[in-house]
This record gives structure tokens, sequence and C-alpha cells, in this order.
């Protein structure tokens, strides 16, 4: 037998990517011009943190044991672990100041649209790892993130 995910442990997760989103965004507003971009990534950080709040209040109300289930662990914590640290949000200074230096106003919005549809991503397949009954907190942990790129399409 495998073991699924409990819904905290996927809350979990979702803490710690809003947090990451929320310096993503915050070293973006920081370091770019444009008082538009500047605005929507302040709105973006902001946002960040609510969800975060958001998560960790939803977790109190969630089983903390994982359940067994049909799911390869190690295939799925490979899978969830690739997806967080190379494809969510960056980690690495030096690739986000070249961004915000050789980017244009479009990359730079392009490049959060990917990071939060890659953050959609994830949710959407830890749906396959979690139990049915967790699976509406992870709908809705979907939905805010969706939020993010309406926002950001706004600025296309």
């Amino acid at each position: 037998m495998t073991t699924k995910y409990a819904g905290s442990e996927i809350l979990q997760i979702a803490v710690e990517l809003e947090i990451n989103g929320r310096k993503f965004y915050e070293e973006l507003h920081s370091d770019v011009k444009d008082e538009q971009l500047q605005e929507t990534f302040k709105f973006l950080a902001d946002e960040e943190l609510k969800h975060e709040k958001t998560f960790r209040s939803m977790m109190k109300t969630l089983d903390k044991e994982p359940d067994t289930g049909i799911y390869d662990d190690r295939e799925m914590i490979l899978y969830f672990n690739s997806l967080v640290d190379r494809s969510v949000f960056p980690s690495d200074k030096e690739n986000m100041s070249e961004l915000i230096d050789t980017g244009s106003i479009r990359d730079i919005v392009e490049r959060a649209i990917t990071f939060e549809k890659n953050t959609i991503l994830f949710f959407s397949e830890m749906l396959n790892s979690t139990r049915p009954e967790d699976h509406e907190v992870i709908q809705k942990i979907i939905e805010e993130e969706r939020s993010h790129i309406h926002r950001l399409l706004k600025l296309l």
C-alpha cells in the first residue's frame, strides 16, 4: 500500500508556495520601474500573504494523517518536488535581476503568468493524490491562483 496525501499536507505545500510567491512579487515590485507593474506586483504580493493566511486557517480543519491509496509515493514525491523546486517561483536572485534588467515588461508579466500557471498545475496534479474529501480544499487553492493570472493578463 502507498500513501495518499492528507489535505493538511497539501495546504502546507500551498503555504510554502505562497511564501515563495510573495517573495517573488516583492522582489519584482522593488526592482521594476513601471508604476503599473509596481502596483500589480504589490497587489500580488499582498494576495500571496492573504492566501498564506487563508491556507493556514484551512489547515486547522483538516485531517492530519494521510490515507492509503493506489499511488506510487516515490514517483509522486519526485514529481511534486520537481514542480515546486524548478517550476513555480524562482529562488535565484541573479535570474530575477537578469529578467528585470534585460526583459521587456511583457517578458516579466509572461514569466509571472507562467509561475502562476505552474502553481495551478501543481495543485491540479495534487488532486490525483489526495482523498476525495479534500478535493474541495484543493479546488479553492486553484481558484485563488487563477485570480492572479486574470490580474496579470490585464497588463498584457
